[in-house]
């Protein structure tokens, strides 16, 4: 099962970054704010529908770029302040994070990226004991938490955004550059 959901957490952020990386790529032209004052000052209302096309290009680049930066720095600090609550106030996690260390920190590393890597660390993975962390109740209800977070604060506006950009990128080529061709 974990192995399982350390892939669908690999390929969330790898997803999540590829999107960010492909809009840029895509709408480069039109990050320009030159661009859009120039729009602007056109009285033309084909360009008018234009510019709202282009400010909602400008929004979905600028909203999945955050979409994407504040969850990162949102686990990133989550899961620091697991460790640390745990190293302080848990003397058998602390034993085995001195034996574990270089793992406990590649996988907070991971867990920048969602913060229920760290599940990793306590799945008992082959029955290993470098996967059997003994989490106290309060870090795995902030691991749930953080989770839980995730959806509505990285997941579902992601959705959202790349959901919304792949119908308005078909309606703008498809359909815009069609009319403009006739």
């Amino acid at each position: 099962m974990i192995v399982f959901k350390v892939a669908l957490i690999v390929l969330d952020i790898v997803n999540d970054i590829s999107f960010v990386i492909t809009l840029r790529n895509n709408l480069q032209n039109l990050l320009i704010p030159r661009y859009f004052i120039t729009i602007l000052n056109q009285s033309n209302p084909n360009q008018v529908k234009l510019h709202g096309k282009i400010m909602i290009l400008f929004f979905f680049s600028f909203y999945s770029i955050i979409f994407v930066c504040f969850p990162f720095l949102m686990n990133s600090c989550l899961a620091f302040k697991i460790f640390t609550f745990e190293i302080k106030g848990n003397f058998e996690f602390k034993k085995w994070f001195n034996k574990n260390s270089k793992l406990a920190a590649i996988i907070t590393l991971f867990g920048s990226g969602n913060v229920e890597m760290l599940h990793l660390l306590d799945s008992k993975f082959a029955n290993l004991k470098i996967f059997s962390a003994p989490f106290s109740t309060k870090a795995l209800y902030w691991i749930f938490c953080g989770g839980i977070l995730n959806i509505f604060v990285e997941d579902l506006p992601q959705l959202l955004i790349q959901v919304t950009y792949e119908f308005f990128f078909f309606f703008f080529n498809f359909v815009f550059l069609k009319k403009k061709k006739n």
